[in-house]
């Protein structure tokens, strides 16, 4: 390998420490249960607009509070990341 450990440690991107305060199905139970949803019902194959604007919104607080990543997100509520990449950017831009 070329370079030493001050090499790698510049080249090396900082890591964002998540501040996890809870886990994401806490999350998740706490979102549902604001928005009057059944966890089962946004985990589910579901298509319905109030189902996919309540995933969005799981998403990106979670993000956006480092609770969890959109990857990690994804296979908790059983979608695509880039499903709910594309539900966030379409109820972001409507809000």
């Amino acid at each position: 390998m070329l370079g030493d450990d001050a090499l790698l440690n510049r080249l090396s991107t900082p890591i964002r420490r998540r501040l996890a305060t809870r886990t994401l199905e806490e999350f998740v139970n706490e979102i549902c249960a604001t928005n009057d949803l059944n966890v089962e019902l946004v985990r589910s194959s579901k298509q319905d607009r109030d189902v996919t604007k309540a995933r969005a919104l799981i998403a990106a607080r979670a993000i956006d509070e480092q609770i969890a990543t959109l990857s990690e997100v994804a296979r908790y509520l059983n979608r695509s990341a880039s499903a709910l990449s594309r539900a966030m950017d379409r109820y972001a831009s409507r809000s």
